[in-house]
């Protein structure tokens, strides 16, 4: 079998993937003075502290269909991953891009996969893909949308509520990607934890890229787990 194309928008938190045809279709943020590629140029602290004192309005905006086709290239399968229809319009985006692609080849096959989330999640969906070679569809909840779980005061009670939260949810041991933005050390003991509890796990840590820091803002941490 030919090796198909991995390619997701930036909320994937990743710029390449090891050993596998992979293509990253950058969004951009923006602010009323200012725009920021999310690619490998971009400083994710200096687009940060840029936004927390922009007191106007920030956004973000998607791939357009063009950008899609080209990350699709010429030919071959593809297997697409966009950020959550619920916050972008990157999926729609992505279908148009497939429609054309395929309509131009039709021996062509492109899957195009709503991930219903955003960083660590997309990232793990990635990496199974890439070492399956295999269609994935993933969910963080179930209309996609960003939900208040909780709140708590302090990292240690924050801690053990995510753990809490995690294993209510099914965990016992698989991968887990944490991402942080500006958080490393908290994001730190969280692994630390993980890994005492989980000898075995598959717990990897992160600085999020542009669109996902964008969303979680300095100090915040995004993860996904495997049940």
């Amino acid at each position: 079998m030919s090796q198909i194309r991995l390619v997701a928008d930036s909320s994937c938190d990743l710029l390449s993937l090891d050993g596998v045809d992979f293509v990253s279709v950058p969004l951009t943020l923006r602010t009323e003075t200012e725009e920021f590629r999310d690619d490998a140029r971009l400083d994710v602290d200096a687009m940060v502290a840029t936004l927390r004192a922009t007191k106007g309005r920030s956004y973000s905006a998607c791939p357009n269909v063009a950008d899609w086709e080209k990350a699709f290239g010429e030919s071959g399968d593809v297997l697409a991953f966009t950020i959550t229809s619920s916050l972008s319009g990157s999926y729609g985006a992505a279908c148009v891009a497939k429609q054309s692609c395929e309509e131009r080849d039709p021996s062509r096959r492109i899957r195009v996969v709503d991930t219903l989330s955003a960083g660590p999640e997309t990232m793990l969906l990635l990496e199974k893909a890439a070492s399956a070679q295999l269609r994935a569809v993933g969910q963080a909840s179930a209309e996609g949308t960003l939900e208040m779980l909780g709140k708590c005061r302090g990292e240690r009670k924050t801690q053990e509520f995510l753990l809490q939260e995690m294993e209510r949810l099914g965990y016992k041991g698989g991968s887990v990607r944490i991402g942080h933005c500006g958080n490393a050390a908290f994001s730190l003991e969280l692994y630390t934890e993980l890994r005492r509890r989980f000898p075995n796990a598959d717990v990897r840590r992160y600085p999020l890229r542009g669109l996902c820091s964008y969303y979680a803002e300095r100090g915040g941490i995004m993860m996904g787990f495997e049940t």
